[in-house]
Formats: structure tokens, sequence, C-alpha cells
């Protein structure tokens, strides 16, 4: 029988699946708190008791997406015995993650929270601690040699942003045609691990 904290726990989580499902596939303003309610299939009052407001609501799935990103993250390097031997496929394996769902609904957030600052707060909060982690988890696989640790979180800046950057040219622009840049990311993080 499962206990109090174990049902609130999966009644959240149901929430929140519910949320991310709906940035992903409705877009943000259709991410209602009545049509997360109707999603996840529970009263008004059950979301009200977990998340009273729209805002705490989008920014626990903001976490929530988050948390699912690091997982992958993790997940996905996992995979690669040596990612200094492989660095192409370290590449494709972060490209496959920032251009699934759980970019598109951030990406949803990221964008409404320019002009509603409550979500803004709440979204840098949850990015400062997502890179916070991410950080973390590069340099644990990925140790810096020569080059100062600054310098190597660059490097993981800017592969994140050339990878989040084809993402939303993917909106409107085919696999074929982004598919040549991300290959020449490949090529770059290649000389970089090299270069060390």
């Amino acid at each position: 029988m499962a206990t109090n904290l174990e049902r609130t726990r999966a009644t959240q989580t149901r929430i929140l699946n519910a949320a991310f499902h709906s940035l992903v596939e409705e877009g943000y303003a259709r991410t209602t708190t009545n049509a997360v309610m109707r999603r996840a299939e529970l009263s008004r009052g059950a979301l009200l008791h977990h998340y009273p407001t729209r805002e705490r609501l989008l920014a626990a799935s903001v976490e929530h997406v988050f948390e699912r990103r690091l997982t992958e993250f993790r997940a996905a390097f996992s995979e690669l015995d040596d990612v200094r031997a492989t660095p192409s496929r370290a590449v494709q394996l972060l490209w496959r993650i920032v251009s699934g769902p759980a970019y598109y609904a951030w990406l949803e957030l990221i964008v409404a929270a320019r002009t509603e600052p409550g979500l803004l707060a709440e979204v840098c909060a949850v990015m400062e601690r997502f890179q916070g982690l991410i950080d973390a988890t590069f340099l644990e696989l990925f140790p810096p040699g020569a080059v100062p640790v600054e310098d190597h979180l660059v490097s993981l800046a800017f592969g994140f942003a050339t990878l989040n950057g084809l993402a939303v040219d993917r909106i409107y622009q085919s696999d074929e045609t982004v598919a040549p840049v991300v290959a020449r990311l490949e090529q770059l993080s290649a000389l970089v691990l090299e270069g060390e």
C-alpha cells in the first residue's frame, strides 16, 4: 500500500507530465491550469492543492523538464566507453537530446518568460540550478587537461548555444539543412578535445 508521500509524489508527477506534454503539443498559450487538469484527469482541487497558480505550475514543469534533460544527458553519455575518443558521437548524443521534446517545452517557457517577469524569475532560478548540474556532469565526463576549467566550460556553453540555435532553426528548416552544421560542430569538438 502506498504511503501519503508516495501518493503525493505520484500525483505531482502526473500533473508535471501533463503540463510537459501540453507544452510540447499545445504550446505555452494553451497550457492552462484547466488544460493540465483535464490531461492529468484530476479535479481542480487536486491540481490547485499542489500548484495553486499557473505560474507555480509552469515553474515546476520547467524544473521537471530540466530534470528530464539531465537524466537524458547522463544516460546518453553512459552509452560511450570513452567520450574523449569519440567527440563526434558525443555531439550526436547531445543533438538528440537538444532537439527532442524536452527542449521544445523549455523553449515555450523561455519565450513566454521574456515578457512575464514572475515566470522569468522562476525560469532563471531553475536554469541556474540546471546549468550547475550540467557543468558538473561535463567536468566529470571531460576533465580539463591543459586548459583552465573556465575555458573548458566556455567550450561547453559554445556547444550548447550552437545546438540550441540549430534546434530553433529546425522548426522552420529541414533536418537535411541543419545536419551539415551539426557535422561541423562534431569536427570542432574533436579539435578542441584533441587540443587539450
